[in-house]
């Protein structure tokens, strides 16, 4: 009876064991798959963020840019005497080409009052043809020329697929030419292919997939594009969507006149690749009582170990992402913040020109540095050390130091002429002080400096 007995509670106990490391592996995999889809949505929540003010002043300046382009001098001369006159054209050609360089055009156009095209940079098929009547005249090129011609006022012309650039897509934006503000000339009109409009996204997560989707086509980074219809997982639906497994995020860009909207799409493998099975199984081995009490001691044994890496995951993506904006558009933030340093805090940083690019620079390159290692707190550390050895000669008081943060700030919105949001400020500032804090831990002070 005793060996039945005893057969009986370790089968039972067998089982219990089963159920409870079956019911804790349930739990633990559903719990980590909604914490990893959770960090999927923030990021695509954020880079679309981010993306959708970019576009919005993109278009803007797009506009004016082609706007002050339809006054310039060297446009009025050609629509009068181009086609006749030889050096108003050789003045003209090398002038056209440097505009369609600097702002990145695939094409730059001349289109007279009678609609036929007078000049492009590209010289393809469209040249010398009319856009009324002509066999480009149903073409976006030729629907744009005629609402221009129609409204007297600028336009832009969707993407559509265009024969003269070997059946690519491209989007036209036109403006019309007046002779003494009244009398309309013509129309200055310019060519974007899908690599202009630049899938500016900022940092995502490995394998997801993003698209720009216009009235009726798609495109994405490698220039792929085709209609919209062909992405079955496509949608005009603003906000994120769960379609099985695959984490869909689409921000509407209401451009005047434009359907346009981002589209993100993460696919099953970018949330299953960030599981962390390691602690799955571990949970699945206990139960109860237990799982929690070892998962709060080596909580807190963790603590205690990274004690000095206060910042998160979600504050790395979001500080790398506003400065990967940032940096493309500053051009001596290094200096401009040296110059501030010196002023605010006295410190002596050579006043000579050369000399104060050259450290600008040097600051910037451990400041990109220190961003692109925040997820590696070992090499962070090493370029916090690095930088600290080259702070020493400073002698900076911890006073002063701990509004170093601040400052850094406060040059970034000189710099782009507007505050960071606030989610990103708040994360600059914890990124911030906690490098400010090892680097005052690592450079040595003497003994009456401790207490400043």
């Amino acid at each position: 009876m005793n060996k039945i007995r005893g057969f009986r509670f370790k089968y039972w106990g067998l089982t219990v064991l089963l159920a409870a490391g079956g019911l804790t592996m349930w739990w633990s995999y559903q719990k980590e798959t909604k914490r990893q889809q959770q960090a999927v949505l923030n990021n695509l929540a954020l880079n679309h963020e981010l993306s959708f003010s970019n576009y919005n002043v993109g278009y803007i300046t797009l506009f004016e840019n082609l706007e002050l382009l339809a006054g310039n001098q060297h446009i009025r001369e050609f629509v009068q005497a181009g086609r006749t006159n030889p050096a108003v054209r050789e003045r003209f050609e090398p002038w056209a080409k440097a505009c369609v360089n600097h702002f990145g055009f695939y094409d730059f156009f001349i289109i007279d009052s009678t609609g036929t095209v007078i000049y492009t940079v590209a010289k393809e098929k469209d040249l010398g043809t009319n856009l009324v009547h002509g066999p480009y005249a149903h073409t976006g090129l030729g629907r744009m020329y005629r609402k221009v011609i129609t409204t007297g006022k600028t336009y832009m012309e969707d993407f559509s697929v265009y024969a003269p650039s070997q059946n690519q897509l491209a989007a036209f934006l036109g403006a019309p030419i007046y002779k003494a503000d009244t009398i309309l000339q013509g129309v200055v009109a310019v060519q974007l292919n899908t690599s202009y409009v630049d899938l500016n996204i900022g940092v995502h997560l490995d394998k997801i997939e993003d698209y720009i989707l216009t009235s009726h086509f798609y495109f994405d980074r490698e220039g792929h594009f085709g209609p919209v219809e062909e992405l079955s997982f496509a949608t005009r639906t603003a906000g994120t969507h769960l379609r099985g497994d695959t984490v869909l995020r689409y921000t509407p860009v209401p451009l005047p006149g434009l359907n346009w909207g981002i589209l993100s799409v993460a696919p099953p493998q970018v949330v299953y690749d960030r599981l962390d099975w390691l602690n799955i199984f571990f949970q699945t081995t206990i139960s109860g009582l237990l799982v929690l009490l070892v998962l709060v001691v080596l909580s807190y044994l963790g603590d205690r170990a990274s004690g000095r890496y206060r910042f998160s995951e979600s504050d790395i993506i979001l500080v790398q992402n506003t400065w990967h904006q940032f940096s493309r558009k500053q051009q001596a933030f290094g200096t401009d913040f040296l110059i501030r340093l010196k002023n605010k805090a006295r410190v002596d940083i050579p006043s000579e020109r050369h000399k104060l690019e050259e450290a600008g620079q040097q600051l910037e390159a451990h400041i990109e540095g220190m961003i692109q290692k925040l997820d590696n707190q070992k090499q962070w550390e090493e370029n916090l050390r690095d930088l600290a050895r080259q702070l020493q000669p400073f002698k900076l008081s911890k006073r002063t130091a701990r509004k170093i943060p601040n400052w850094f700030l406060e040059s970034m919105a000189d710099e782009q002429g507007r505050e960071l949001p606030a989610r990103a400020r708040k994360a600059w500032l914890r990124v911030l002080h906690n490098a400010v804090d090892h680097l005052l831990a690592m450079i040595p002070t003497n003994k009456g400096e401790k207490d400043r």
